[in-house]
């Protein structure tokens, strides 16, 4: 039977070593505490994910919101796609009106401040060698055994720990397959939580190269966290995946096409 950390390492190594990624799944996130006008909210992010090494990874969703101050069901907040080409990322939200042109990395739109943004981190650096498990799964030094769950009729072993970055995380890994199918992320104290995004945000700084576009983004938010207090802030976020791997991909699935 295979250790904690010898499952963590199985994980990454089937995700940075498949030719193909497909799956399609859901993030709940419950916002318990904010400094906004919502002070709680529960946010519910469908997505839709393709990867084919040779060719690039796309991330498509649909965000939905419900609070104390809208009435009856949940409402249709925002959608869109986060796409990389080789390093170069776009993305776009047709309700919101915004658009970011080609240009900033993946890694750094999936890593900002939003629902949608963090839900496409975890699979796309896990498809990237050297970048998945610090920032996906836990530490193996911090893993700690939750016992097995079915999830859609597949046997997974839960396992609780912190990323090297310092976030409190559970996962569920298909025992099989070695794919993620759930994971849980709790957030932390205030002053606590500021010191490990500044720190997150250090890594990544040091980590890229010296003409990668991203580096004044990178620069700005970090100078951004060293000056400004951290405000109040309590979640709980849940991502369950339906995943597959090394399968044919239609290569519409990663072409670009945003609304006129």
């Amino acid at each position: 039977m295979l250790s904690l950390s010898e499952i963590l390492a199985r994980t990454a190594s089937v995700y940075a070593s498949c030719t193909t990624y497909m799956d399609e799944g859901t993030t709940t996130t419950d916002v318990i505490e904010s400094p906004d006008l919502w002070p709680s909210r529960t946010v519910r992010v469908e997505f839709h994910s393709a990867f084919e090494r040779s060719t690039g990874f796309v991330f498509s969703f649909r965000s939905f919101l419900r609070g104390p101050i809208l009435s009856g069901p949940e409402k249709e907040s925002s959608r869109g796609e986060f796409r990389q080409q080789r390093i170069l990322g776009q993305v776009w939200s047709a309700l919101q009106g915004r658009h970011f042109a080609p240009g900033h990395e993946l890694s750094v739109m999936a890593g900002s401040d939003s629902v949608p943004g963090r839900t496409a981190s975890v699979v796309a650096r896990l498809l990237r060698p050297g970048a998945a498990a610090p920032f996906s799964l836990p530490a193996a030094q911090s893993a700690r055994d939750l016992g097995e769950d079915d999830i859609d009729g597949r046997r997974c072993v839960g396992i609780h720990g912190a990323t090297p970055a310092g976030w409190p995380v559970d996962v569920w890994i298909d025992v099989e397959s070695f794919l993620l199918l759930r994971r849980t992320y709790h957030s932390v104290p205030e002053e606590e939580r500021r010191q490990r995004l500044l720190s997150a945000a250090q890594q990544e700084l040091d980590s890229a190269r010296p003409d990668c576009k991203s580096r004044p983004f990178l620069e700005e938010k970090l100078a951004e966290l060293k000056e400004r207090p951290e405000p109040r802030f309590r979640m709980e976020s849940t991502t369950v995946w339906r995943p597959q791997l090394d399968i044919e991909i239609d290569s519409a699935s990663l072409r670009f096409e945003p609304p006129e």
